[in-house]
């Protein structure tokens, strides 16, 4: 209540803020003392009170004086008081021109001067029925007096108060203990109305507003702009609301706070970001900035309770950006080399005996959501491992060293790739297993420190035995040529292009110089001819051509007078023309044999021909896309035989790589969760989700862990709801049904917080409108929202006489935003109304 200074010579007066019905009332007041000016000292005077009823119409009469005016107050009766001894007369008078239709109200503490204290206007133009004040206590529009202070007046709240804090004692700020249910606090939404978790009914969840179906794990855009600009009012200004915020704009808030959750929530909300976007560069430098900090801190500590969920954001992002993708590489570098760790020190147990896997066993921390138990595992009965864990274990290490350029010592090996040699041995007995020994005997080759060329021996004799052997070749059948025109005719056939003949008829005459001369140019012309066949697209499609290829191979192998060096190069060149045309015949019944035999065919030339990489590509891709309908084990093999040929092409390596690693992430997750260590769970199946986003193998498991840490956060404080929802939606692939109910969580709690700390009235009560627009947050949002929306509204008001626009931005934020109460928004029409702005 500010007061406003007088001269010495009047009472002391203050000034007072009240409602346009409440100066009726003064007004009525007013004239009841001036019509009994002149009456006995008996009759009551009037005490002024404000009524929290309706007053539906105010008459006063400046006709014929009546015997007694009441005004309707609470008690529908005016309050009586002790009139003074030593007082004269009261202190306000009124004072009614009629031409100027100017009513005043007349200081009469010195009643000779006739002091106007203020001029109250009447139009007669807008002389109608006053509106009805709403009954629900809410500050209207204001009007100013200057009142005796002797008066009794109840008055709004204290405009100056308004970013105060309300005093309501919220969840996350010390209400609850966690892990409590918060039943007894009623402040807690356990469960208001909440949706149920999709996973325990089977009902789905319908999203608040899925700014992104395809993908579920795109958050929801909890601050939608209007498709349409607003359509002005003839005749009114239109005023320009300063929210929703800017995208950049709510970044910058978050990362001006720089504690983890607000980091958190600027690369979470910042992955929104479209490069088309407006401020896109200074969006992204504001992601990376709090990226980078989220994964120092998560380094630096821990056991800081944000780790999991500061790592897997930041991994989730798909931004094109070389910074974030950096960091990306370092994280997921970290989680293999931790994957792989984890894996030898299993191994390496299995390996010894009598050694307990227990303590080996769930190696990642898992104090962020939940413990990280781990069951006392039996040792180790015997020394023993699968020929599929030492064939892992190879594979795992060979990637490794490959996808970092770091080197595993072969020690740690622990002889998994002299296991994996013997046990290719075995399978190569078994003509069924053939393709599985072709597979180890490559992993070997290719990873293993020791056995590499024993096993690259092996499974070249293997690759030989697949092959058909070659039909018996039938020469020509040419008249003889005599030996005095030998030299001439053999000439004559090799310049018309009959090298096969030249080479058959005239091989057995290369003691000749001369025509061993001819021979020898027919022999290279015709390698060269052959060569070129083998080269075109239809070498491999073509029964005519590819009989053709063969039989002129064929000669320049076993013709006798052939040079030793087409000989020889002809030889090769026709083992891998033979070996690709087995490997197509396979495909029909074995397609990752086809892939072996056409991959160990092109390496057996430097370039590998046209026709031979087309058959080799299609086969390959062929088998990426059949094995996502194999059985687990048979599609595992198929990306090991991809992933580890340098012949096969790069994408369909890679992706067989991310699969095969999705495959065994997946196998990590679900051995965590058994054993209680949901962070760690989360990691490796929101990983192999991302690596392999089409095979959907971790739904099951996503939605038991999901539900089981919603249930769990959901008699939280806030803030540990947020460590659980930050967690869980920043795991790639997270089935859709459980993705919305986190978003929509997620983001009711921010926006609650968000409004709740806000200084910015009009920020404030928008976000706490978002917010009661959840169901899981309304009841909560809606108490905060009824006290910053009638501190709007106050400054609204206080406003209307110093800047017009910005009281209409005011009113318009109340009219435009939900869960304001009906009677403000109404008020605050009726305002923006008047002052023509819309």
């Amino acid at each position: 209540m500010s007061k406003e200074k007088e001269p010495s010579s009047s009472k002391k007066k203050m000034k007072i803020v009240v409602s346009g019905a409440t100066a009726v009332m003064i007004f009525s007041a007013g004239l009841s003392l001036y019509h009994h000016w002149d009456q006995p000292a008996a009759s009551n005077p009037i005490r002024l009170t404000h009524s929290n009823n309706d007053i539906s119409s105010v008459i006063a009469s400046s006709g014929k004086r009546k015997s007694q005016i009441r005004l309707n107050t609470d008690s529908d009766q005016p309050t009586p008081i002790e009139q003074p001894k030593d007082r004269k007369k009261q202190n306000f008078s009124l004072k009614n021109n009629i031409d100027n239709n100017v009513v005043y109200i007349v200081d009469l503490s010195e009643p000779d001067k006739n002091q106007t204290v203020m001029g109250l206007v009447v139009d007669p133009a807008k002389n109608a029925p006053l509106p009805e004040i709403p009954k629900k206590e809410v500050p209207p529009i204001l009007s100013t007096i200057i009142l005796d202070q002797e008066d009794d007046i109840i008055v709004p709240p204290n405009a100056d108060d308004e970013n105060e804090n309300s005093g309501l004692e919220l969840p996350g700020e010390g209400t609850i203990e966690e892990g409590s249910t918060g039943e007894d606090n009623p402040e807690i939404p356990t469960n208001p109305e909440e949706p149920e978790i999709p996973g325990e009914t089977g009902e789905p969840t319908t999203p608040s507003n899925p700014s992104n179906p395809g993908n579920p794990n795109v958050p929801t855009d909890p601050f939608p702009i209007p498709s349409e600009p607003e359509k002005p009012t003839p005749g009114y200004k239109t005023v320009a609301l300063i929210v929703p915020e800017s995208l950049y704009t709510q970044i910058k808030y978050y990362t001006a706070a720089d504690d983890t959750a607000s980091l958190q929530n600027a690369v979470y909300y910042g992955g929104q970001v479209k490069k088309q976007d407006e401020d896109y560069a200074k969006i992204i430098d504001l992601i990376v900035s709090s990226a980078v900090k989220l994964k120092d801190q998560a380094v630096q500590d821990p056991s800081n309770g944000y780790t999991y969920s500061s790592l897997q954001l930041i991994n989730s992002l798909q931004l094109e950006d070389q910074k974030i993708q950096a960091l990306q590489a370092e994280i997921r570098k970290e989680l293999y080399k931790q994957f792989l760790n984890n894996e030898i020190q299993l191994y390496v147990a299995k390996s010894t005996p009598a050694v307990s896997t227990a303590e080996v066993s769930n190696s990642a921390d898992s104090s962020e959501v939940a413990s990280g138990v781990t069951a006392e595992s039996p040792e180790v009965a015997n020394s023993s491992t699968s020929s599929q864990e030492d064939k892992d274990i190879v594979y795992y290490v060979g990637k490794y060293n490959e996808i970092t350029g770091e080197k595993i010592e072969k020690s740690d090996f622990k002889e998994a790739d002299k296991k994996l040699l013997e046990s290719a041995k075995k399978e190569a007995e078994v003509d069924e297993n053939t393709t599985e020994a072709l597979n180890k005997y490559q992993m070997d080759a290719r990873y293993s420190p020791e056995v590499a060329e024993e096993a690259k021996q092996q499974k070249e004799e293997l690759v030989k035995k697949q092959v058909k052997p070659l039909e018996e070749r039938k020469p020509g059948d040419y008249e003889e040529i005599p030996t005095e025109t030998a030299l001439e005719t053999l000439t004559k056939l090799k310049d018309s292009g009959q090298y096969v003949q030249v080479i058959e008829q005239g091989g057995s005459l290369v003691s000749n110089l001369d025509i061993a001369t001819v021979v020898n140019d027919a022999s290279n012309l015709l390698m060269q001819q052959t060569n070129s066949m083998e080269d075109e697209l239809d070498a491999y499609t073509s029964a005519t051509k590819q009989k053709k290829i063969v039989a002129q191979y064929q000669t320049l192998v076993e013709a006798p007078g052939v040079p030793a060096e087409y000989a020889k190069a002809s030889e090769d060149r026709l083992y891998q023309y033979r070996l690709m045309i087995e490997a197509r015949d396979t495909a029909t019944d074995d397609l990752a044999k086809a892939v072996i035999l056409a991959s160990e065919a092109a390496t057996k030339e430097k370039a590998i021909s046209e026709g031979a990489r087309s058959l080799l590509n299609k086969l390959s891709s062929d088998l990426l896309a059949a094995a996502v309908g194999y059985s687990l084990d048979k599609e595992e093999q198929a990306y090991e035989i991809l992933s580890t040929r340098s012949v096969i092409n790069s994408v369909y390596a890679q992706t067989a790589t991310s699969r095969k690693q999705a495959i065994s992430y997946s196998k990590t997750a679900n051995d965590m969760w058994q054993k209680q260590n949901a962070n760690g769970a989360l990691q490796y199946a929101g990983e192999s989700n991302r690596l392999y986003p089409e095979r959907h193998m971790n739904d099951d498991l996503l939605h038991e862990i999901s539900n089981s840490l919603l249930e769990k956060a959901s008699g939280r404080s806030f803030q540990e709801q947020l460590k659980t929802y930050n967690l869980l939606a920043s795991v790639p692939g997270l089935p859709n049904d459980i993705n919305q109910v986190v978003i929509t969580r997620k983001e009711a709690v921010d926006q609650y917080i968000r409004g709740k700390d806000e200084q910015n009235l009009e920020k404030a009560v928008y976000y706490l409108g978002e917010s009661w627009e959840k169901e899981w947050t309304k009841d909560l949002a809606a108490v905060l929202l009824d006290t910053k929306s009638n501190q709007l509204f106050t400054e609204a008001n206080e406003m209307r006489g110093v800047d017009f626009a910005l009281a209409g931005r005011y009113y318009k934020t109340l009219v435009n935003t939900s869960g304001v109460s009906d009677e403000i928004k109404q008020a605050s029409k009726q305002a923006m109304d008047e002052l023509k702005v819309n």
